[in-house]
């Protein structure tokens, strides 16, 4: 074989092997943006106290007011279905810590599949028990600057970790405020709080 031929059949291998490979990242590409297409997105889409904290509460003794609780709905806007593997979610009175912490009792293993659609709707109450007259007056103060004073505000906030049925886990955190007066939640953008994960790797 000449010189000639033998590059030549040296060049031909070569971009042969290119082509095999752009081929192949173009099919990976494709796959991957399938997967994406394809994947289940879950989101919350509402929450709703189910105690409200009022000013009447003053009338009723510390000890006979009932424990605060709020529902919130997780609903998944992709095109497959979501198997919800851990559900973390605190109702909590607190100045906030800079990431979340949660009792025990608030996090929750299941295997749980959530459809494309689908909506589930878990609740949260404070673990703190009943709210006093010193709590009270806290929550109805939080939006109110004194000076030396750090206000607490009442947070529901959770983390919900789930799988696609191509094996892929992702995470989102969310984090929502509540406002006593007008007596709902209001979505918070906090760092720490608020977050999506993809492609976590299972514990």
């Amino acid at each position: 074989m000449g010189a000639f031929t033998l590059a030549a059949a040296m060049a031909a291998a070569y971009y042969a092997k290119e082509a095999a490979r752009h081929t192949q990242r173009s099919a990976d590409i494709a796959e991957k943006a399938l997967l994406d297409i394809e994947r289940p997105y879950l989101f919350v889409t509402a929450t709703k106290p189910l105690v409200g904290v009022t000013h009447d509460w003053a009338d009723k003794p510390d000890n006979k007011r009932p424990i605060p609780e709020a529902a919130y709905s997780i609903k998944n806007f992709g095109r497959t279905p979501a198997i919800i593997n851990e559900i973390r979610a605190s109702l909590r009175l607190c100045n906030l810590p800079p990431t979340p912490d949660y009792h025990p009792g608030e996090i929750n293993d299941v295997e749980r599949v959530l459809g494309a659609d689908d909506a589930l709707s878990p609740a949260a109450f404070d673990r703190g028990g009943p709210i006093t007259n010193n709590v009270r007056n806290e929550l109805f103060l939080s939006d109110t600057h004194i000076e030396g004073r750090v206000p607490f505000h009442m947070y529901l906030y959770g983390e919900i970790t789930y799988t696609s049925v191509n094996g892929i886990t992702d995470q989102f955190g969310f984090i929502y405020r509540y406002s006593p007066p007008g007596n709902t939640f209001h979505l918070q953008d906090i760092p720490g709080y608020t977050y999506r994960r993809r492609d976590v790797k299972k514990q």
